[in-house]
């Protein structure tokens, strides 16, 4: 698991260069922190890492889900405008979108089933589990930063930051075309803040919060075994905005 652990970091440090993002939660991210030169070595000796273990099925998966990821990043956001020609709904926006995050926890939780020698049906549920598991958390994240946060928490309005593909744009998207030509663009922070808020009151916000709650139910009936409440507690906590390091919770 550590293994998986260090895939995901790396990801992280490699999303927020990619993004051009200088916070995560709530501290200066490692680019920033250390440099864009060594934050990029540090990436890729973190997702060589893993490729040490032993076991050639765990090193195979581990394999696969690097693979995936990179194909998430690569998609969000600098050739979304190409994907987009090629993808016809919501959906296949989604899974795409999705492929940055997700297949850590699904390899994660396939890994525990291989060094328990499980058969293939139980690792297939605990991929399946994982999956929904790190979709869920994908889209808790993209939610609580565009909706959760006020105008005067997110930085000097006059700063410029660039519009990043997240799961309530991707729904505004497929409801209005001229949101794609927004995804990244580098904008001033108070007109994406203006942005946020015109999203919201198109309704972007409740569909976005029904997604995330269907996902969530996902995560738990996809639970492998008998059901667990303290994975209903899991979801509840991280569907949460304090779960994110904000103060305040969203109507």
């Amino acid at each position: 698991l550590a293994a998986i652990e260090l895939l995901h970091s790396a990801s992280c440090i490699i999303d927020d260069i990619l993004d051009g993002d200088t916070v995560r939660r709530g501290i200066a991210s490692f680019h920033v922190r250390e440099g864009q030169p060594r934050a990029q070595l540090v990436s890729l000796e973190a997702v060589l890492l893993p490729f040490y273990l032993q076991n050639q099925t765990m090193t195979r998966e581990i394999y696969q889900a690097a693979r995936l990821m990179l194909q998430g990043e690569a998609f969000d956001p600098f050739n979304f405008h190409d994907v987009t020609a090629h993808l016809d709904n919501e959906d296949d926006l989604l899974e795409s979108y999705s492929l940055k995050t997700y297949p850590s926890f699904a390899t994660a939780h396939k890994i525990i089933g291989i060094a328990y020698e499980a058969d293939a049906e139980n690792i297939s549920a605990l991929g399946e589990y994982g999956t929904y598991l790190g979709k869920y958390y994908q889209y808790a994240n993209d939610f609580h930063d565009t909706f959760s946060i006020p105008a005067e928490v997110r930085g000097n309005p006059e700063d410029k930051v660039r519009v990043n593909l997240s799961m309530p744009l991707i729904i505004a998207i497929t409801k209005d075309n001229n949101y794609q030509k927004m995804v990244g663009q580098v904008i001033y922070r108070k007109d994406l803040a203006q942005l946020f808020e015109q999203m919201r009151t198109e309704y972007i916000h409740e569909e976005a919060k029904q997604l995330l709650e269907e996902t969530g139910k996902k995560v738990v009936s996809a639970c492998p075994g008998k059901f667990n409440p303290e994975l209903e507690l899991l979801v509840n906590t991280v569907g949460n905005s304090k779960f994110w390091g904000y103060s305040y919770d969203i109507s």
